[in-house]
């Protein structure tokens, strides 16, 4: 019993690691605390079989495949790494398919407005921070916020385009002035967050 709770715990920490992920985050995932994914991976405890069950899905590999002793071979990588490529693949044609959605409907608005008031080629660049916004938030829940601050940046980026189209006769060009402290705020809040 003692050997299969060793080839589990060395089986939990390989896919955890594997996955990218802290004891805490896969806590998180299951609603267990950080100590006891540690027992675990020391093999001093062993997860029932929901919570085994619960661990297949999370790292995309089927039950036996915890039970089973890897350290030979790397077919228990190979699945994670298989699964994490297709969860990558759907999410950024999700994401593509959102952003397509977005500049579908900026486009139909712009015929719309053509065909009865104005052409008005400013709503291409209105819907910049709208396609920025989607993608934060996709980013935010499907990566739980990894590298946000590089899209916030970019989002700051293209609201700042879009005031200045916006306000265009007015010719105020100094809104660009502005990216640079509300950049710099960007960067420094994603350096706080990694310390």
């Amino acid at each position: 019993m003692e050997e299969l709770n060793l080839i589990i715990a060395d089986n939990i920490s390989s896919l955890r690691q594997a996955a990218g992920m802290t004891q805490a985050e896969l806590g998180e995932q299951l609603n267990y605390s950080d100590k006891l994914i540690s027992k675990w991976e020391r093999g001093e405890a062993a997860p029932n079989a929901y919570t085994l069950k619960a661990l297949s899905e999370v790292f995309g590999v089927p039950v036996d495949a915890l039970f089973t002793d890897h350290r030979g071979g790397g077919e228990l990588s190979y699945s994670l790494q298989k699964t994490e490529r297709k969860k990558f693949s759907n999410r950024t044609l999700v994401a593509g398919i959102s952003v397509c959605g977005m500049w579908l409907l900026a486009m139909l608005i712009y015929v719309i407005l053509g065909a009865t008031v104005k052409s008005l080629p400013e709503i291409f660049v209105y819907a910049l921070p709208a396609a920025f916004v989607l993608i934060l938030v996709l980013n935010s829940v499907w990566n739980r916020g990894k590298h946000n601050f590089i899209i916030i940046g970019v989002l700051l980026v293209s609201i700042a385009m879009t005031v200045y189209v916006a306000l265009l006769s007015y010719r105020i060009w100094q809104i660009f002035l502005l990216l640079i402290p509300a950049e710099l705020i960007v960067f420094l809040c994603a350096m706080l967050k990694k310390h």
